[in-house]
């Protein structure tokens, strides 16, 4: 039977410290700093390591680091990214 290994990583969408890549899909543009394109770098690396995305969803980010959801944080902004990650164990 396959077994997995997991992994959860709560990634911040900003142009400042991840710039938006050019790619052929991706349009050229003026994005804002917090857009999740800015997301793709640090997706591409965790993919290729291995790992394959399987939920990814906006959170808030409390002081002690716990997180709500946008809806339940009383309709805020989130800027990152909850994103949960598996891939074989060998």
């Amino acid at each position: 039977m396959q077994q997995w290994e997991y992994h959860s990583v709560i990634l911040e969408a900003d142009t400042e410290v991840s710039p938006v890549p050019l790619h052929d899909d991706i349009p050229i543009a003026h994005y804002p700093v917090h857009t999740p394109y800015s997301l793709i770098p640090q997706l591409n690396r965790l993919g290729g390591l291995g790992w394959e995305m399987v939920s990814f969803e906006p959170v808030v980010v409390g002081k002690k680091g716990d997180v709500q959801t946008p809806s339940s944080a009383g309709g805020r902004w989130a800027t990152n990214y909850l994103c949960s990650f598996k891939r074989p164990v060998d």
